[in-house]
């Protein structure tokens, strides 16, 4: 039985993003859905991977291309691993995108599905933006035949693959002349210039390092894991709610953190405000601010561009609509560029059964 797979694809360095689609030979409505997956990636050695494959989880996958060997997920995190965050995301895309595609493929064959066209958009870092032709090549190369989990996965090319800089999504949403999208992630913030709905590469920065990332490291405080404390420190909002930052330390040094964090939060937030001095953002009609961190800052945009703020919130509803399960998540800010981006690819949502 055929089917068709179309997957938008947003390589974060804490988090991996996706939405995607399928639709499946003889059955009327498609399936679309949105997914996540740990980030973080460790390459093996041939032996390495086959002690693995009897202990992978649902939460890891393990993936064979150009005889490299790869383990993605929750498995591949610990003490002695380099962050993904710290890694270019080209360097460990190729990987992630297969194992979301193993997984996919996967669950259509519990469906009687031997057949699957492939449609992939990836979002790239605007500074790694000069690698997409090599990742295209690899990627595609990649496809056509891979291992997941143990089991050969083979695939076509449908309409091939599509890479966007990160923030492209969100940047189709703006609605004046000329605008500019801020995305604060993890690890960068990035600023894109837009005119008359494209992005002008050229007005366009990522300040490298600047991300939720940077924050983390100037708290006076020892964190034991980076990554965990971003997210409580997103949930813990300006108002640093106890019930949250209890999770990073004990009632006898809940004051102390609570003043680190503000102090950290005032300083990064002036700093950003200099290096955000370079970009178009004064002069642009229209912003838009996304990514999971800009919620943290909301606040301070809001001061800082007045009415041209635009938060994305029209969109959040939609996706709320669309995935009740996302309902008050935080993978609204976070998930916004992918599903934007996603809804961009062609074909997508896949209503019947495109011809490969």
């Amino acid at each position: 039985m055929k089917a068709n797979l179309i997957v938008g694809v947003d390589i974060g360095a804490s988090l991996t993003k996706s939405v995607y689609c399928y639709a499946i030979e003889g059955v009327a409505k498609p399936q679309v859905g949105f997914k996540t997956a740990c980030s973080m990636v460790r390459k093996l050695t041939k032996a390495k991977h086959a002690s693995l494959l009897k202990t992978v989880d649902d939460n890891s996958s393990l993936v064979v291309f150009d005889e490299g060997y790869w383990l993605v997920g929750n498995a591949a995190r610990g003490e002695t691993l380099k962050l993904s965050a710290t890694q270019n995301k080209y360097e460990t895309a190729i990987a992630k995108t297969l194992a979301l595609v193993g997984q996919l493929i996967a669950e259509m064959r519990q469906q009687g599905v031997d057949e699957v066209h492939v449609m992939v958009g990836i979002l790239l870092p605007m500074d790694e933006w000069g690698d997409r032709f090599a990742l295209e090549e690899r990627l595609e190369g990649a496809l056509w035949e891979f291992e997941f989990n143990g089991v050969t996965v083979r695939t076509s090319m449908l309409k091939g693959i599509h890479i966007s800089p990160e923030g492209y999504g969100m940047s189709q949403m703006i609605e004046t002349e000329t605008g500019g999208v801020f995305i604060f992630g993890h690890r960068d913030v990035t600023w894109l210039h837009v005119d008359n709905g494209s992005i002008t590469e050229g007005r366009s920065k990522t300040f490298a390092g600047w991300g939720m990332q940077r924050l983390i490291k100037e708290i006076d405080y020892t964190f034991k894991d980076e990554l965990q404390a971003a997210a409580i420190l997103f949930a813990a909002g300006e108002s640093l709610k106890d019930k949250y930052l209890l999770q990073l330390c004990n009632e006898g040094d809940l004051s102390r953190l609570k003043e680190a964090i503000a102090e950290a939060r005032e300083q990064l937030w002036l700093d950003l405000c200099g290096e955000f001095q370079s970009t178009t953002y004064r002069v642009v009609k229209q912003v838009i601010c996304s990514g999971g961190n800009s919620y943290y800052w909301q606040s301070k945009l809001k001061a800082l561009l007045g009415q041209r703020f635009d938060g994305g919130a029209g969109l959040r509803r939609e996706m709320e609509e669309r995935f009740p399960v996302l309902r008050g998540s935080p993978l609204l800010f976070r998930g916004a560029d992918i599903y934007r981006f996603a809804s961009t690819l062609p074909g997508f949502p896949v209503l019947d059964l495109v011809e490969a």
